[in-house]
């Protein structure tokens, strides 16, 4: 059973985190960071040196010693897919200094009025970024045009084979679990993030058939009167 002023706790926390990760000056560098460290496991995240792979530091090196270093410390981070992960990091960088530089990176995906597709496409553009990353990347940052937001992956799918729903289209997914919210009371990222972080606690539920998960999820968020 989850515990539900944990749930409201993490909601809290998630959302504070990404207000500050959508203010930071190298938000787009950063978020290509993060997507590699975490691609393949998330544990990648804890282990990586983010401080020895910033824009800054890369810049000042020549081509050579750039790949080196980059090289190794996904190595030593134990990165899946290192090699790969590093002939795309330093696409990636050279894609951001040809736009002009992280001002001109971040202003791509977040300048005003521009809207959800314009800014997803816009991180498309980097190598190792999909939908999926890029859709993650804006809703991490709590962004206020992807409230609405549910990417789907797997635990999205696997919730969903527990609730029979056989979609057979990405958006159909996402048709549901904004209806779900909108049942429940709650925007789209709260459920999205619920989803995410307390899957198992959630599959067990529904495994048991003891509650629904609309009426689980709408107690652990609803106010406190």
């Amino acid at each position: 059973m989850i515990d539900y002023p944990e749930v409201k706790a993490f909601l809290r926390s998630s959302k504070q985190k990404g207000r500050e990760r959508l203010r930071r000056d190298d938000f787009v560098w950063h978020e290509i960071l993060l997507s590699f460290a975490t691609w393949g496991s998330s544990r990648g995240a804890a282990k990586l040196n983010f401080d020895a792979l910033t824009y800054g530091s890369l810049s000042r090196l020549q081509s050579s010693k750039r790949r080196t270093l980059v090289a190794q410390q996904f190595k030593t981070a134990g990165l899946r897919y290192a090699t790969k992960k590093t002939d795309y990091l330093l696409y990636n960088f050279g894609l951001v200094r040809e736009k002009g530089g992280l001002d001109a990176a971040n202003g791509a995906v977040l300048s005003e009025g521009l809207d959800c597709d314009a800014r997803i496409e816009a991180l498309r553009e980097y190598k190792g970024i999909g939908e999926k990353y890029a859709y993650n990347i804006m809703m991490d940052a709590y962004h206020p045009q992807f409230h609405d937001a549910i990417a789907v992956d797997v635990r999205i799918r696997n919730i969903s084979k527990e609730l029979g729903l056989a979609a057979s289209k990405y958006n159909d997914y996402v048709t549901f679990y904004r209806k779900a919210a909108s049942d429940i009371g709650i925007d789209p990222w709260d459920l999205d993030r619920v989803l995410y972080k307390f899957q198992k606690p959630i599959l067990e539920c529904l495994r048991g058939g003891t509650r629904p998960m609309a009426e689980m999820v709408q107690e652990a968020l609803a106010p406190k009167g």
